[in-house]
């Protein structure tokens, strides 16, 4: 997408968190193999003195200063769900980048940030997932911001519930093996390719690898990654 920096707004409750650490860890990793600088911005933890207002006031006002000094190519990530609409919106005035939000999906902060939904449950409701990918497009290259903001093109939690449960349902009828810590990786693939072609008219298949933290690997566990949609 033409990438210069990436700038990866957190704060120390969330770097606590394993895998939020080692989220941020690969961000900088594949940054460095990409010629593409890394930089960890500091902000304000909602859930300390001032809450949620003040964070999403610290986003507000502190994009536009790190565009000014970074300058527009620079992609910027939040840890926090409740900073994802004002860090679009000053994105988008600032014709920065971004490319996800933390918890991806087409009716995370998009739609409200461009105005086609007062909140996340009306964009839930009121379109379906191809819908709201269109009707982002069309808004982002009206605002002249084509090429430089992407989404998963398949909502993370919605996939990851649905999915599970048709595993569930090839598990309970024997199509799968029973064995406890045993996964049948073609069949989970081969159902989000299912859920796919059911919500977007397509086959996709995530990239799917087993959850390590440390020496320790989790065969139950899977760190999902799912195809994007650069609008």
């Amino acid at each position: 997408m033409g990438a210069e920096t990436i700038a990866h707004y957190s704060f120390p409750r969330h770097m606590a968190v394993p895998m939020l650490a080692a989220r941020r860890d690969g961000m900088a990793h594949y940054a460095e193999q990409a010629g593409i600088r890394f930089i960890d911005l500091p902000s304000p933890d909602p859930m300390e003195e001032g809450g949620m207002p003040a964070s999403q006031l610290f986003i507000s006002q502190d994009v536009g200063r790190q565009v000014a000094e970074l300058g527009p190519n620079t992609v910027f990530f939040s840890t926090n769900c409740g900073q994802q609409i004002p860090l679009l919106q000053q994105v988008l005035a600032h014709g920065a980048m971004y490319v996800q939000p933390c918890c991806p999906s087409p009716f995370h902060a998009f739609p409200i940030a461009l105005g086609l939904a007062e909140d996340q449950t009306e964009a839930a409701q009121g379109f379906t997932v191809s819908e709201i990918l269109e009707a982002t497009r069309e808004a982002i290259v009206e605002v002249g911001m084509q090429g430089r903001l992407s989404n998963w093109a398949l909502p993370g939690s919605m996939a990851y519930t649905t999915v599970g449960f048709m595993y569930a349902v090839e598990w309970l009828n024997g199509r799968v093996s029973q064995e406890v810590g045993i996964i049948d990786e073609a069949v989970l693939l081969r159902l989000f390719g299912d859920y796919a072609e059911e919500t977007l008219g397509e086959r996709m298949y995530p990239i799917l690898s087993q959850l390590q933290i440390g020496d320790d690997t989790f065969s139950t566990l899977y760190v999902i990654l799912m195809p994007y949609f650069v609008y």
